[in-house]
């Protein structure tokens, strides 16, 4: 496979090198096949029920819409109908991100043996359940993160233009911090570094993790796709920390 020394180039190869490297190792399909069953199952469950509870939603508020807005209603609910399909997608997403955590740590650390020497890898503590709660913690730790950046954005967006520009930045930055915080998540966890210091990494090392990041959040963007797509990210994102992020 061809490879560049390129920073930014190298980060965008770590995608498909990724596939390649799931995809001609069976012994890593366990630790795939585990999650995204996973997903399907409870994020099938959870898209009927809160689309059914959206629709019933967007019933009630059309119904309580003024009469003018009565000949627009079919479109109204189209509209409404398709944001709340991408809410409910998006959200089953972080679901399924939490509940695959202990199969994403168990699939880097197969990563790691086949990358990294035996003295390189930190033994695993905790179990499934300790997985799972510090992973939720994990995920209430960014969601902070992307409160404090809307509030800035949406202030932002009080200036006129620029405002706009910067907000449309922010929120586009913001995306691919998430993702690569995701990504390298488990090889970072299991050496137990605290949340400033996850962040920290990724800016760190921009001039890698940037190309990385953006098709890994335009794939982690589009709803009930990004759970097919976590684990192949998880797997890129090992990769690309064993070779250029480790210390």
């Amino acid at each position: 496979m061809v490879r560049t020394n390129l920073p930014i180039v190298s980060g965008l190869a770590y995608l498909p090198r990724a596939a390649h490297l799931l995809a001609t190792n069976r012994q890593l399909w366990p630790y795939v096949a585990a999650p995204l069953a996973l997903n399907v199952l409870v994020g099938g469950a959870l898209t009927v029920v809160l689309v059914g509870l959206g629709w019933q939603g967007v019933d009630v508020l059309l119904a309580r819409a003024p009469e003018w807005m009565a000949a627009a209603g079919p479109v109204l609910r189209v509209v409404l109908a398709g944001l709340v399909l991408y809410l409910v997608g998006m959200l089953v997403g972080r679901v399924g991100v939490v509940l695959g955590a202990p199969f994403y740590a168990a699939l880097a650390e197969r990563i790691e043996l086949m990358t990294l020497s035996i003295e390189d890898i930190p033994d695993r503590q905790g179990g499934f359940l300790s997985d799972i709660g510090r992973a939720f913690l994990f995920e209430l730790k960014k969601l902070g993160l992307v409160l404090g950046v809307g509030a800035l954005a949406l202030a932002a967006n009080l200036v006129p233009v620029a405002g706009q520009v910067v907000g449309l930045v922010g929120g586009g930055a913001l995306a691919v911090l998430l993702v690569c915080l995701d990504a390298f998540d488990p090889p970072l966890e299991r050496r137990r570094l605290r949340f400033r210091q996850k962040v920290g990494v990724v800016v760190q090392n921009l001039h890698v993790t940037l190309g990385f990041g953006i098709p890994a959040a335009l794939l982690a963007g589009v709803p009930f796709l990004n759970l097919l797509a976590f684990p192949l990210i998880m797997a890129a994102g090992t990769l690309l920390y064993c070779e250029r992020l480790r210390r």
